[in-house]
């Protein structure tokens, strides 16, 4: 099944040469979110946040593991794929910020060179997504060093900056909004309660 999806001006094509075949449940579902979406945000959202709607889509279909070394071109034929579909539906690709990054339990991992539109991909042994630091093996030390030198940095010009202060209950409050709240961010994917040092 094709699925297009038309809104505000915008068009975006959904094939299953692109990111696989649709069902008929799934081109109902979008069209739903959309009609949500058109009634939330009355038309001050843009192609792009259509977009995320449409990778909704992806959710049902099975993560792809590659293993082997002939998964390699399965592998290039999907980012030849997800670079079409983002050519066709207007969405800028900043190849230049894309990484591959590889999650083992070897020794050893396969290291393959990708390419986008004929531009290599830079390997990486850690990448930050949605503020959170992933490395190649997911024991999130380097997020948990990152957040605690934040909280400390803040700390100290927190500090620095209310010497004076006499009111505990703003001390507090300051804390709160600017040191707590950083370390508390996404806790739950590193969970601090737990770590062994």
């Amino acid at each position: 099944m094709s699925l297009n999806v038309h809104f505000l001006d915008s068009r975006l094509d959904y094939f299953h040469e692109n990111l696989g075949a649709v069902s008929e449940e799934q081109g109902e579902r979008i069209h739903r979110y959309i009609k949500e979406m058109e009634i939330r945000y009355q038309g001050k959202w843009n192609v792009s946040m259509i977009a995320d709607y449409c990778w909704i889509l992806q959710r049902d279909n099975p993560c792809k593991v590659h293993k082997k070394k002939t998964d390699k071109r399965t592998f290039e034929s999907d980012l030849d794929c997800l670079f079409k579909w983002c050519t066709v539906n207007k969405l800028h690709l900043n190849i230049e910020k894309c990484s591959i990054l590889s999650y083992t339990r070897k020794a050893q991992s396969l290291n393959h060179v990708y390419k986008i539109n004929d531009l290599v991909l830079s390997r990486s042994d850690s990448v930050t997504d949605l503020g959170i630091i992933f490395d190649t093996k997911l024991v999130f030390f380097q997020h948990i060093d990152s957040m605690v030198s934040k909280a400390y940095r803040r700390l100290g010009i927190l500090k620095l900056k209310t010497i004076e202060f006499s009111s505990e209950i703003a001390l507090k409050v300051l804390y709160s909004a600017h040191v707590r709240s950083s370390l508390e961010c996404c806790s739950i994917a590193w969970d601090p309660n737990r770590i062994k040092t």
